[in-house]
């Protein structure tokens, strides 16, 4: 009698497990996709030479600090010289 409970307390366990499992791989999966879908990329007014913009997330809370990885399509030509006080590396 006590080897049927635990098999029972076996089978509880594993479904347990594998139920947790697949509920935080669900909800963590939902949640990157709902902070990726309410990203948001409004570019500010540029000021003289700097330009900026401003991410929003859709969330409650700000976000604090965001890289961007920014691919410009550009010509040997569209390079200027840097404007002086400025240098340039």
């Amino acid at each position: 009698m006590a080897h049927k409970g635990f098999e029972t307390i076996i089978i509880g366990a594993a479904a347990g497990a594998v139920t947790g499992f697949i509920a935080t791989l669900v909800t963590t999966r939902w949640w990157i996709w709902w902070l990726k879908f309410h990203l948001r990329f409004k570019a500010e007014p540029k000021s003289g030479t700097h330009a900026s913009a401003r991410i929003y997330n859709g969330y409650i809370f700000p976000l604090r600090s965001a890289f961007a990885y920014i691919t410009i399509d550009h010509q040997l030509s569209d390079i200027v010289e840097t404007p002086l006080p400025n240098k340039a590396f």
